[in-house]
């Protein structure tokens, strides 16, 4: 009985992993994009020509978009 239930338990704590390793995968691909833009802006375009809040936004923006489609493809992958 008790290996049976250290079984049950070594599978359920693998799933638990299995899901968290998942979320945090998905948290990643929403985040790197606008972690990347943000830089990009702060590295290139905020040295060269100023400080210009409204290109900020739109390439935080863009960064957003790029993450919910990749998120939206590793999620239509996951479902397969």
């Amino acid at each position: 009985m008790k290996d049976n239930e250290k079984a049950k338990k070594h599978k359920e704590r693998q799933r638990t992993l299995k899901y968290m390793s998942v979320g945090m995968n998905m948290i990643y691909t929403l985040c790197t994009p606008m972690v990347l833009m943000g830089c990009l802006y702060y590295f290139v375009i905020e040295k060269k020509f100023g400080r210009q809040p409204v290109v900020f936004i739109i390439m935080i923006g863009l960064g957003l978009i790029s993450g919910y489609y990749s998120f939206y493809k590793l999620v239509k992958e996951i479902g397969k």
